[in-house]
């Protein structure tokens, strides 16, 4: 394995734009993977963990990502009407900015309710589709920021309590634009995107029939 010198991130010809950006990616990365010890970081831009724990709110992150990206893509499993609702103020908010977003989500285990759907179809500026791989159990959310991306991964659905109860495990990274890190997640969410069905009044029909047939067949 190669060793990598974070100190090529400064001896890249870079416009005066990016030059803070990556300034402080740079001691990010020596804080969060080298010594916290003996690099000062701004906590942005260094990686964390998030666990719904005092000053931890996995929610309060995707907020603030929220409230200052460019773009946005969710890469979730299960969604639920509860934390539908509390986004709604936020996704119209981006909206009427013209920021756009992305949800990719699934019928895995049908632990999505049609009414969800429904409710995500009514959403502007938001495209909603439905992966159609097999076992389908992703929690990413990506955030484009001028210039680099925050990403979270790791425990947490799309539903209210795991995004503000659960004891979670999700970790933030942030990576400029070049990232492998972020080529290796885009690629990874472009390809279910491609293959994924769209979200039509239509499909939602058709999932609302097979939903109510296999809840009655798992309660029997």
């Amino acid at each position: 394995m190669v060793n990598f010198d974070y100190k090529q991130l400064l001896q890249k010809n870079i416009n005066n734009k990016e030059k803070n950006v990556v300034n402080e990616l740079y001691g990010s990365l020596l804080n969060g993977y080298i010594n916290q010890d003996t690099t000062a970081t701004n906590d942005q831009f260094g990686p964390r963990l998030l666990n719904n724990q005092e000053g931890s709110s996995i929610w309060e992150q995707i907020k603030h990502e929220l409230l200052t990206c460019e773009n946005y893509t969710f890469a979730v499993a299960f969604i639920t009407d509860s934390m539908v609702s509390n986004l709604k103020p936020i996704f119209k908010d981006l909206s009427r900015r013209g920021i756009k977003g992305r949800i990719l989500t699934s019928t895995y285990l049908y632990f999505n309710q049609p009414a969800v759907f429904q409710e995500l179809l009514k959403i502007p500026n938001i495209e909603v589709k439905i992966a159609e791989v097999d076992g389908f159990h992703q929690k990413g959310y990506i955030f484009q920021h001028q210039g680099y991306q925050t990403i979270i991964i790791g425990s947490a659905n799309l539903t209210t309590n795991a995004l503000m109860r659960n004891y979670e495990w999700s970790l933030r990274i942030n990576s400029l634009d070049s990232g492998d890190i972020v080529d290796q997640v885009r690629s990874n969410v472009e390809l279910e995107w491609k293959n994924a069905s769209n979200l039509t009044n239509e499909w939602i029909t058709s999932y609302s029939f097979t939903y109510a047939v296999c809840k009655i067949k798992l309660e029997k």
